[in-house]
């Protein structure tokens, strides 16, 4: 089985290292081939994914939709079966690999895990979480390639009136992405013109709320997410200031964090120890 790791990055270097770091160790799972790719927008980030392998693409960060959706675009021309979506401050345990590898071989193309640790990259504080049953969130989600070419060869496009249809809405005057099929039927009768072809769009040009926005997208295209249920929590998601969402110390229930490090490769534990005093003093200077 092939598999992606897909990610975009930006600023957090400290945290991203550690996030690269237990990429590097999943890449090295011997039940998958693997690479990592990640979209950045810092040419000062490209030596830290050379030193660990990670393939990338340059690209703006404004806005992160747009970003995200031309790191798919350039993905799909590799060579995959399914790719694993996460963040550049998250990390992921071999474990699961090893849940996802029967939902793949059966051929399951929308699938993931809600249970997650959120953890203060500062401090050290921990909570166990489980996402909304009817939310799905980025970290962890796996997507098979059939799935993501079906949010490709997209146009933009822009209309002289409105469109209503059971599967669209344009709004006069307004750029929008379309498929293709819809954008030629309507240029051919007059009332939209094609700016730009073979437009890849499974997010919004959003910066907020992109997994719901491009779930949703997912689930009106047809696919079912499956909940992948886990007896721990195989994820963790490390917080810094520097978050758009911080830490939440109410949310959830006291999380075990000595026991998911303990998985980690011993590189990866120094580093977040590493981190959290570096954290901690910026936090400090800043008070």
């Amino acid at each position: 089985m092939k598999v992606i790791f897909f990610l975009a990055c930006w600023k957090r270097p400290e945290i991203t290292e550690l996030c690269f770091m237990g990429l590097q160790r999943l890449m090295k799972h011997e039940k998958v081939q693997s690479l990592a790719f990640a979209v950045i927008s810092e040419e000062s980030m490209i030596p830290l994914c050379e030193k660990y392998g990670i393939e990338y693409l340059l690209h703006d960060n404004i806005p992160v939709g747009k970003k995200k959706n031309a790191g798919i675009k350039e993905v799909l021309n590799k060579d995959f079966d399914y790719l694993i979506e996460l963040g550049s401050d998250d990390l992921i345990l071999d474990e699961i690999i090893d849940l996802y590898l029967p939902l793949m071989e059966s051929g399951e193309d929308f699938f993931g895990c809600k249970r997650l640790l959120l953890v203060d990259s500062t401090d050290g504080n921990c909570r166990d979480f489980f996402f909304d049953p009817d939310l799905v969130q980025g970290l962890g989600r796996c997507m098979s390639k059939k799935l993501l070419l079906e949010f490709s060869d997209r146009c933009l496009v822009k209309s002289d009136e409105s469109i209503f249809s059971d599967e669209f809405v344009v709004t006069e005057g307004e750029e929008c992405i379309l498929d293709k099929q819809n954008s030629e039927l309507y240029e051919g009768l007059g009332i939209l013109k094609i700016f730009e072809r073979n437009v890849y769009h499974l997010w919004d040009h959003i910066d907020r709320g992109l997994d719901n926005n491009s779930t949703g997208r997912i689930m009106r295209a047809g696919y079912k997410f499956k909940l992948v249920e886990t007896s721990e929590a195989l994820m963790a998601d490390f917080k810094s200031d520097e978050n758009i969402w911080g830490f939440n110390h109410e949310i959830g229930e006291k999380g075990n964090l000595e026991l998911f490090l303990s998985k980690l490769s011993q590189a990866e534990r120094s580093k977040f120890f590493s981190n959290m005093k570096l954290l901690k003093n910026k936090r400090l200077e800043v008070a």
